[in-house]
């Protein structure tokens, strides 16, 4: 549901109501308890979008706070760079990335959204360098081993989300 919410396809009184309904779930053992509190956390972070213009200090620590005591703090500053890097200026898309081979780094990039398919992003970094793009960023971020998910700040680039 919070993903849904970061989506736009649920609204701010259904994503709590979804809480409020499933709160029993996410006690019942330690590895739901981490789902919930990741898919909320990032749930809440893409739903700020906040990610650039934004109160940045407050989106993490928020999530930090999500996800205290569930991860160590290398996973949870992990997932932080993976949805922002407050460090790195934000790089911009070139149409002919977009364009080239029929749409194929859209489709490609939408496929990995949609399917939670992260391992894939090396893939999108071999399509991203045949499509001629050199932007270290961009292609070391989707060769990074490690947790990606949802809010993937190469992912939503390429997505046009925000």
């Amino acid at each position: 549901m919070a993903e849904q919410f970061a989506d736009g396809k649920a609204t701010a009184k259904e994503r709590a109501k979804a809480e409020l309904d499933n709160a029993w779930v996410w006690t019942e053992n330690e590895e739901s308890i981490r789902e919930y509190r990741l898919a909320t956390a990032v749930g809440w972070c893409i739903s700020t979008g906040s990610r650039r213009d934004g109160p940045l200090p407050r989106v993490i620590e928020q999530l930090s706070l999500f996800l205290n005591d569930v991860l160590p703090y290398a996973a949870q500053a992990a997932i932080i760079r993976d949805i922002f890097d407050p460090f790195r200026p934000q790089p911009s898309i070139e149409t002919r990335w977009l364009s080239w081979n029929d749409g194929t780094i859209p489709k490609l990039a939408q496929a990995i959204y949609d399917d939670r398919a992260f391992d894939r992003l090396p893939i999108l970094a071999d399509a991203l360098e045949e499509a001629s793009c050199t932007d270290a960023d961009i292609l070391n971020h989707c060769r990074q081993p490690g947790e990606h998910v949802r809010g993937c700040w190469v992912v939503d680039l390429l997505l046009g989300k925000s």
